[in-house]
């Protein structure tokens, strides 16, 4: 790339020279037929270089904070942006600058273009909104010129500026309308698209609430326009002026002029704006001016540019696939992560409050993101970096912390047993409240593993999650009916559910309405239908609330929660949810159930839309089943072979209302999360409701 980029520059600079000669050769001619001009040219170049070690020290301190360089470099990265910008049109050297500076320090080139036009936008509106007021005071028809190209600067500057402001501060337009350009294109390309505004998002915080920060980049923007102006004071002294108006938009305007550049080395717009001065001097001697400022803003630094672009080194590339600082550090580019956080980046641009909140830990550097964890509640896991250490970290609004305090205490209590998750501490805020996990990377989960072992060991990890918890975990009391706990238990997990989700889904408000809904060709009594039936029923409701109690249960012992080390096919329980009305094995049952009888992790996976149809009354839901083969031959080995050993025959019976009800009872949060696909989960919901009433119906 470097020897592409020096062809180039060297072929454009003498095609531009040759285009440009007569201008450059008069320009030339002019400076050195006027006394004293060059010397006055020399200090004001001195003081260019001057002013430009502070502008490159502005810079630097901005991309400091995704990657360390050096002065030299900096500086070296900016003379190599002038020199384009003098043989391109358009300003097309910022973006070579930033290029440069990525590309050298592996970073963000999002982040560093950003830097170069907060830079620029700063000085434009400063100098814009002098020049205005300036030529408000001053007045006549000269200034009009001087005005509308101010005025346009400024409203351009401002713009970008204010668009900057609201993508810091997560606006939500702002980020629906990059969720819905990035859905354009292909997965990946989408990823890669919401993974740079979202790091371009985290670099813009982390540098903007640091006070420390944003003081010493004021501080190197004022000491860089001092020596600019002192610069342009330099030259303007050369101009038969003493009005301090008339001197003052002397100084500014240059830098105002050398912004609009329609073509290479442009001169001619640069002098036709100087030309707009309003301050009484001659043609010949104002051309002289401009020629002579055109020289000192543009010349010295090309050329330094020049020089630097020959000792330029590029930046040998890792090839590692999954470079750590890549993680550690969003704003680095040794490769492509965003894979590994595509459905972080799902939901942080679809407005979720916890990706937000996980977004702000990072912000604060108080993680580092690795790998986000699709979840079915009001939580959020992760994989990330503490202390240069991984861990897990599960994450609940603070309204939710009495949720997660509850597992947190059942993980404490189980914290000395082999197979469950170690807990490693609590962080409780404002805004979330967290739990850290111990991560061991030689666990696997279950549901990746048991489609690439044996039918038997399969088998065997099913019997022997049953073993651990009925051996470890479980309390159990007599068998008896709890009927006022069934019945709150249906009230508040199901029917509330249910009528939350309703109010707030069109789609599904109208699904529910028929009596019977074909679901995949298969008629079903719809659920207000199938729950009367149920209810109605007398074995079938007692069933429900006929079960042995336990003062400890898991409560969500699905295929998701269990890790598996391939190397010795040792479990590992993780993420309880003891804070059930029901509380006996029966609810694990239940959640087991609703793994291997309906496909609980592959219908997480599945995104695609599902949609309704209303034909002469009737509703239909299609969607594709992706239950697997192994799921089945599984759960018909736990139906048939298993469950007589560990459960009683109510307990067995009532396994497909419970998985029922998790997954209807879910809809009230997937109307927010994923409102596309929640039919799904009502069709296959009111499927297993049917199929628990169909034991009692033969």
């Amino acid at each position: 790339m470097k020897k592409y980029l020096i062809i180039f520059a060297f072929f454009v600079l003498i095609l531009d020279i040759f285009i440009s000669r007569n201008l450059l050769i008069n320009a030339f001619n002019a400076i050195l037929s006027s006394n004293g001009m060059l010397a006055l040219i020399v200090i004001a170049i001195a003081l260019q270089f001057v002013g430009h070690y502070f502008r490159s020290e502005r810079t630097k301190l901005f991309i400091d904070q995704a990657a360390k360089s050096s002065s030299r470099f900096q500086y070296m990265a900016l003379s190599i942006g002038y020199l384009f910008n003098m043989i391109l049109p358009f300003r097309l050297g910022e973006l070579i600058r930033s290029f440069i500076i990525a590309d050298r320090l592996s970073i963000s080139f999002s982040y560093t273009f950003v830097a170069v036009l907060i830079e620029r936008s700063f000085d434009i509106l400063f100098l814009s909104a002098i020049i205005m007021l300036l030529s408000l005071i001053m007045g006549g028809s000269y200034t009009v010129g001087l005005v509308v190209i101010s005025s346009v600067s400024f409203v351009v500057a401002a713009l970008i500026l204010i668009i900057l402001n609201l993508l810091k501060q997560e606006n939500k337009y702002i980020l629906s309308i990059v969720a819905n350009v990035a859905r354009i294109f292909n997965k990946k390309i989408g990823d890669s698209i919401k993974f740079k505004i979202w790091t371009l998002i985290f670099g813009l915080q982390s540098f903007f609430n640091d006070r420390r920060l944003i003081k010493r980049y004021m501080f190197y923007v004022f000491t860089s326009w001092i020596f600019y102006f002192i610069s342009m004071a330099v030259i303007v002294g050369f101009l038969p002026i003493r009005d301090i108006y008339q001197t003052s938009i002397a100084m500014v305007a240059p830098y105002i002029a050398a912004v609009p550049s329609f073509q290479p080395m442009d001169m001619t717009t640069f002098n036709s704006i100087i030309g707009w001065l309003p301050i009484g001097v001659s043609h010949n001697v104002l051309l002289i001016f401009s020629n002579s400022v055109w020289l000192v803003l543009s010349l010295p630094m090309s050329v330094l540019g020049l020089f630097g672009l020959l000792i330029y080194k590029t930046t040998k590339k890792s090839k590692l696939t999954h470079h750590p600082e890549s993680f550690s550090n969003k704003l680095l580019r040794y490769d492509d992560i965003s894979t590994d956080i595509s459905v972080f980046l799902d939901t942080y641009f679809k407005g979720h409050n916890l990706s937000k909140v996980l977004h702000k830990i990072e912000v604060d550097k108080g993680l580092s993101l690795v790998k986000f964890f699709k979840g079915g509640s009001d939580a959020i896991t992760v994989l990330a970096l503490e202390k240069n250490k991984l861990i897990v970290k599960k994450i609940v609004p603070a309204e939710y912390t009495d949720r997660l305090r509850v597992q947190y205490e059942w993980l404490m209590k189980y914290r000395n047993m082999k197979s469950i998750v170690g807990v490693l501490g609590e962080q409780i805020s404002n805004d979330y409240y967290a739990i850290n996990l111990e991560y061991d990377s030689s666990n696997v989960p279950f549901f990746e593993l048991v489609h690439s072992m044996s039918l038997k060991s399969s088998k065997e990890i099913i019997q022997k999650i049953w073993t651990y918890v009925f051996s470890n975990i479980y309390q159990l009391k007599a068998e008896r009916f709890h009927g006022s706990v069934r019945d709150r238990y249906v009230e508040d997990r199901l029917m509330k559910k249910i009528k939350k989700a309703i109010e707030e889904d069109e789609n599904l408000a109208k699904a529910i309405k028929p009596e019977r809904i074909v679901i995949n060709g298969v008629v079903y009594d719809n659920f207000y239908t199938i729950m009367n039936k149920i209810m109605n029923h007398k074995n079938a409701w007692k069933d429900i609330g006929t079960f042995r109690e336990s003062s400890a249960i898991h409560g969500d012992l699905t295929i998701d929660n269990i890790l598996i080390n391939p190397a010795n096919l040792e479990l590992l329980i993780i993420d309880p949810s003891d804070d059930n009305q029901i509380r006996g094995p029966v609810l694990d049952l239940g959640r087991m159930t609703q793994s291997l009888a309906a496909g609980y992790e592959f219908l997480n996976s599945d995104e695609s839309r599902v949609d309704l149809r209303l034909m002469e009354g009737n509703c239909y839901i299609d969607y594709t089943d992706h239950r697997s083969a192994r799921y089945m031959q599984l759960f018909n080995y736990m139906d048939n072979k298993l469950l007589d050993k560990f459960f009683t025959k109510s307990e067995r019976s009532s396994a497909l209302f419970h998985a029922g009800l998790f997954y209807l009872r879910m809809l009230a949060h997937r109307v927010h999360i994923n409102p596309t696909n929640t039919l799904k989960y009502y069709a296959v919901g009111v499927s297993l409701l049917n199929k628990f009433y169909q034991q009692y119906d033969k």
